[in-house]
């Protein structure tokens, strides 16, 4: 197969600088990209920039970026008091989400609405009444203030929301969901400063 595309390549470093993307296995998702999706580098870079972006999105970030490129090793250390990013957006992925404002009660309660509802074949998510066994749809969490536990695929930390981010809910945000740190640059629209 072909090296990678320069222009592949050069789209990966603006969009997503830090941490870098897998030499390895960028080659890989380039040459498995060209061949599942019978696209020529020539006539269709630009669908291609575009699978190779999904597949970077979808994939687990310890296997597609070097490690020790992304978050700086010192700022997951327990006795570094206060620190503050500066340089280009992180791309990282959430590996824990849940809501510290909101009792563990009241938020264990909900799931075990949620799946009851959910094994009695209910679809529709939304406000529902709690109280009422059975009925209605699947009750919405209380949305309060998100902790986070977040991964550039090497290092992890908690992280927590300092204004509300709507696109993460608990019960709809999927593990592994990608968001880019810093002030600059946003991925899924989300504008995400840790």
């Amino acid at each position: 197969m072909p090296p990678v595309s320069a222009a592949v390549t050069n789209f990966l470093k603006v969009q997503y600088p830090k941490p870098n993307v897998d030499p390895e296995w960028l080659q890989a998702c380039y040459d498995w990209v060209i061949s599942e999706k019978n696209l020529n580098p020539v006539t269709d870079m630009q669908q291609i920039i575009q699978e190779v972006e999904n597949q970077l999105l979808e994939s687990d970030l310890r296997d597609s970026m070097l490690h020790g490129t992304g978050i700086p090793h010192d700022i997951a250390d327990s006795n570094t008091a206060h620190c503050k990013l500066t340089g280009p957006p992180i791309l990282v992925q959430i590996e824990a989400i849940t809501d510290v404002g909101v009792s563990a009660y009241s938020l264990n309660k909900t799931r075990l609405i949620r799946e009851e509802r959910k094994n009695a074949g209910e679809e529709q998510e939304g406000e529902a009444d709690g109280e009422i066994e059975g009925e209605g749809p699947i009750p919405n969490y209380s949305r309060s203030m998100l902790r986070l536990d977040i991964s550039d695929g090497a290092t992890r930390l908690r992280a927590a929301e300092y204004r509300p981010i709507p696109e993460l809910t608990l019960g709809g945000t999927p593990l592994g969901y990608k968001v880019s740190g810093g002030l600059t640059q946003t991925v899924h629209g989300l504008s995400f400063v840790f």
